[in-house]
């Protein structure tokens, strides 16, 4: 008897510290909110997020009145949770995950490079083997074969999309390769440069290559080990093609992304920081001097033609001469005159390179021509007479037999107009 009223004590006790499961499917799912939601106060206890400075400061003010002195009730802060969970999702859709690989048959590679090169480079990611040459060969096939969607993508990815999360989560994007082949002696930018900012811009990426540009140039030469004028040129050449491309579908677009480089160049305060944004000034000059008719917002082109002294220097003030020439709503041919007039304005560029001397003949000439029908006479002799006092070799000189016939004709006509202007406005 006695043994058998410990039994039964034994499993009062042994019931009260292990309860049986609940029974019901009302009771397992209260049971799993309960733990899910415990895991989650857990986690956003053992891993705060950050709160930004802004958030900050906001809370630590001084209330305005007396009214509000109790403590502020500390800040929401967006649950760890959702950081984990956008974590977890990033490593599950990488491809090294989320494409399974396979073999492949007796083809040669090229064939799958040809046929579908998004699906090739994928697989190349899941395998290990993808690297630069490899992505530089899949953006020269996906440039010949645009138009062709590839049957490799899901869940609404595009090709500018898989190459940045490549480059990003493999670290090249940061690495002394990825700078080598993205730049060219001559300035300009690499093939691989071109292809890459023209697909992440044509579809939507636009961040990425603004990310590569912030970066710091004691960053990426602490990154790739490389001197600091290497680590400019990437960003001059980076800058350079962003504008370019966007200025292809328009010039207000290019404009855009220009100033918004200006600004942060403002915001540096270096020199270093305004002799960046030079190749990508120089592109957009050339573009509106070559086409005036080319409609331009004039709450983008006025902050350009200002900003012209800060990135050029001394040049600056040529080239803003130019932009007002060509100013989209007022149009003046008075600071080009004053720069002609200046002992030290045009004439101490007059030995200068042979591009800067042709830009100044074509000032020169842009001015006599708006003076003239202004009917401004005598300020338009003054222009075509220091044309003919500093660049005689260029406005006088004949154009060889061979040259002429391989000369467009708008550029024939032009020069004949400028030797008409200077026939009737400069005594012999």
């Amino acid at each position: 008897m006695q043994s058998q009223a410990s039994k039964r004590l034994l499993g009062t006790l042994a019931a009260k510290l292990h309860p049986q499961l609940p029974l019901s499917p009302r009771e397992s799912q209260q049971l799993l909110t309960l733990l899910t939601t415990s895991f989650r106060a857990h986690l956003d206890r053992e891993h705060p997020l950050a709160l930004p400075e802004s958030s900050k400061s906001k809370h630590t003010q001084k209330p305005a009145d007396s009214h509000a002195l109790r403590s502020p009730s500390p800040p929401h802060a967006t649950s760890s949770y959702a950081s984990a969970s956008r974590h977890i999702d990033s490593i599950l859709t990488n491809p090294l995950f989320a494409v399974k690989p396979h073999r492949r048959g007796s083809e040669p590679a090229a064939v799958d490079v040809l046929r579908d090169p998004m699906s090739w480079f994928l697989r190349e990611i899941a395998t290990g083997a993808a690297n630069l040459p490899k992505a530089a060969m899949c953006l020269e096939v996906l440039e010949n074969t645009a138009g062709n969607p590839s049957s490799g993508l899901r869940g609404g990815a595009t090709p500018a999309s898989i190459l940045a999360e490549w480059l990003r989560t493999s670290g090249l994007d940061s690495s002394k390769q990825f700078l080598e082949l993205c730049t060219s002696k001559q300035g300009y930018g690499s093939r691989f440069l071109d292809r890459l900012i023209t697909l992440l811009l044509a579809e939507g990426e636009v961040a990425v290559p603004w990310r590569w540009f912030i970066r710091s140039n004691e960053q990426r030469s602490k990154e790739t080990g490389l001197d600091s004028w290497k680590v400019e040129a990437f960003r001059r050449q980076l800058l350079a093609k962003m504008v370019s491309i966007e200025a292809t579908t328009g010039l207000d677009k290019g404009l855009a992304v220009f100033l918004q480089a200006f600004r942060m160049a403002e915001v540096s305060g270096h020199d270093s920081a305004y002799s960046i944004l030079r190749p990508a000034g120089a592109h957009l000059v050339n573009r509106i001097s070559s086409s005036p008719d080319l409609s331009i917002q004039p709450a983008l082109y006025q902050p350009f033609l200002q900003s012209s002294r800060l990135w050029l220097g001394e040049w600056g003030q040529a080239v803003e001469s130019m932009l007002w020439l060509h100013h989209p709503t007022q149009p003046s041919a008075l600071p080009g005159l004053r720069f002609i007039q200046d002992p030290t304005g045009a004439t101490k560029f007059a030995q200068a390179s042979r591009s800067r001397r042709h830009f100044l003949v074509q000032l020169c000439l842009g001015v006599a021509r708006q003076l003239m029908e202004q009917e401004k006479y005598a300020e338009a002799q003054i222009a075509m007479q220091f044309t003919k006092e500093h660049f005689a070799d260029i406005v006088l000189s004949k154009v060889p037999a061979v040259a002429q016939q391989a000369t467009p004709r708008w550029k024939e006509r032009r020069e004949r107009e400028n030797l008409e202007l200077l026939d009737r406005l400069v005594p012999t």
